[in-house]
This record gives C-alpha cells, sequence and structure tokens, in this order.
C-alpha cells in the first residue's frame, strides 16, 4: 500500500499543471480585455470631442443671439458675454472671482445652458451668479438628443439625430 509521501510527487504535478493551465487562460483573458479597454478608452475620447464640437457650435449659436450665456458642461464652464470673447473656467476653478470679469459685463438676464453631464457644474455656478448679483436666470437642460441647438431670439430651436 502506497504511503502519502510516494503520491506526494504526483499531486504537487497535478497542482502545478493547474496553476499553470490557470495562468495561461488568465494571461488570455488579460490580452481580450485589455483590447477591449483600448476600445473604450478611444471611444470615450471619441465622444468627448464630439462633445467639445458641440459646444463650439452651441457657443456660435449664442454669440450671433447677442445674449450673455453660461454653457455648464461636465468639466468646466463657458462665460459668453452678450459682446466679446468666450472664457472657459475648468470647474475646480470656479468662484466669484473667476465670474467677476463676466458678471461686470452683465446687462440682462444670462441664459444658463447645462449640457448633458454637466448638471454638478450647473449646480456649483448658481450660488455663485446669486452672490456675484444675478436676481433672475433662464435655464436650458439639453439632453442627448438635440444634437445642434441654435439660438434664435428668445427661442432655442433644436436639430434632432437622424
Amino acid at each position: 500500500m502506497p504511503t502519502p509521501n510516494d503520491l506526494s510527487g504526483d499531486g504537487q504535478m497535478a497542482i502545478s499543471d493547474l496553476l499553470l493551465g490557470l495562468s495561461g487562460v488568465l494571461l488570455i483573458v488579460l490580452a481580450v480585455a485589455s483590447t477591449r479597454v483600448q476600445t473604450l478608452a478611444v471611444e470615450a475620447g471619441t465622444r468627448l470631442q464630439d462633445r467639445a464640437d458641440e459646444t463650439e457650435s452651441l457657443t456660435a449659436s449664442v454669440v450671433a443671439s447677442a445674449r450673455a450665456a453660461v454653457i455648464a458642461g461636465p468639466r468646466d464652464l463657458r462665460l459668453i458675454p452678450a459682446t466679446g470673447t468666450a472664457v472657459t473656467v475648468a470647474q475646480g476653478a470656479l468662484s466669484r472671482d473667476t465670474l467677476a470679469p463676466w458678471l461686470a459685463r452683465l446687462q440682462d438676464v444670462p441664459l444658463l445652458i447645462v449640457l448633458p453631464g454637466g448638471d454638478e457644474t450647473a449646480f456649483l455656478t448658481e450660488p455663485l451668479l446669486a452672490a456675484g448679483g444675478v436676481d433672475r436666470i433662464d435655464r436650458l437642460r439639453l439632453t442627448a438628443d438635440c444634437v445642434a441647438p441654435q439660438i434664435i431670439g428668445p427661442e432655442v430651436r433644436c436639430a434632432s439625430a437622424p
């Protein structure tokens, strides 16, 4: 009858074979997952660039309407005076001081445009505007369906995705 010491070599070989096989499977899974993560990162970067292009288009529409506006995006705030150059402020840099030059040129009721994902930036901005003396804000929340919003006077027209 074999003793446990006689089988220990075969048992160790079986365990090492099992671990080697699992390591191979794990490497294959990691290779597939890293490719998928890289694809997702590229897609996210493309979406961010598309969103930046939409913000530029929206800025041009606001400037053409000659109305002061604030565009709240996911990571930043764009301050657009009725006349002059638009300024972008990072969400982390929002303060009364960063809004002061824009508020000094403000003559009418500003339009706060909240892009998809810009809720937190808008939430942080509204008290700063109120502290700067803004009594009233017109708000416009854009959905992902609104591809190319155009501001024409008091109206906002939205071209939907095809």
